[in-house]
């Protein structure tokens, strides 16, 4: 399953339902994926429940924050 999810598209991600993921572990793959944007990091926000992907998700938007306000401190 994981080897099929690092194979597959990013367009094809948030088509395709694992149904071997028993763990919820295609979610906390989405959430960490550099290839997934902010737009879609959202939408998975809103849709998934699962705790461990939530928690990746909103370090990698603090995270996110964090890049954007040191940008406009530089400038």
């Amino acid at each position: 399953m994981i080897e099929e999810y690092i194979q597959m598209d990013k367009e094809e991600l948030f088509q395709k339902h694992f149904e071997k993921d028993l763990w919820g572990l295609v979610n906390i793959l989405k959430a960490a994926d550099r290839r997934i944007g902010i737009r879609r990091l959202l939408l998975l926000r809103r849709k998934t429940k699962n705790k461990s992907a939530l928690l990746v998700i909103e370090k990698k938007l603090e995270l996110i924050q964090d890049i954007k306000n040191k940008n406009t401190q530089g400038q």
